[in-house]
């Protein structure tokens, strides 16, 4: 509000106050008097001065970049480990960009890495249907109990917790069993 309001020539801009005291925005209103205070977002920067078609599309460049990083980097699980590689491969930009863009490490957790997710939840549900179809189970008779025991006896499956982590139900593996949607090994 103050960097719209003051004048020009009267006061100091608020960035010329920032640099010569070194305070923080906050630590001057307290200087000055004003305790209380709500920071008000006057305007969207999130674009940072770019045209917002061209700000969106090399956005979502960005977002393809990092999908098909992680599609390569499954087993990035810090953003330590992150930022080390994204320093190793000179094809991404840097996190400092990335972030820039909206890309915070939780956003990317909760919104990225599951690219990868997806995959490995297909494969798991291929794998179970595949083994109950070479089998000759019946769609019919299975329910959650007789999966569970069918699983357990084999050590190759995953478990019936970790389909249920992965978020994998019995009604996705009877679709899956009945529409053959499975890819021959």
């Amino acid at each position: 509000m103050y960097q719209e309001k003051y004048t020009r020539g009267a006061a100091p801009s608020p960035t010329t106050l920032l640099n010569r005291t070194g305070k923080t925005w906050k630590e001057i209103l307290e200087l000055i008097g004003i305790k209380d205070f709500k920071r008000v977002k006057v305007r969207d920067t999130s674009n940072m001065g770019r045209p917002e078609k061209v700000y969106d599309i090399e956005k979502n460049v960005v977002r393809q970049q990092l999908e098909e990083f992680f599609k390569v980097n499954r087993n990035v699980k810090t953003q330590k480990e992150f930022k080390e590689l994204l320093k190793q491969d000179k094809n991404m930009p840097s996190f400092g960009k990335i972030y820039n863009y909206g890309y915070n490490w939780s956003y990317i957790k909760e919104n990225i890495l599951k690219v990868g997710e997806e995959d490995k939840r297909s494969k798991m549900l291929e794998q179970v249907v595949y083994f109950l179809t070479k089998e000759k189970y019946d769609t019919e008779s299975i329910n959650q109990f007789s999966l569970g025991k069918i699983l357990q006896e084999q050590s190759e499956l995953p478990s019936i917790a970790t389909l249920y982590h992965h978020k994998i139900a019995l009604k996705d593996i009877k679709e899956m069993m009945n529409g053959n949607n499975i890819s021959s090994r």
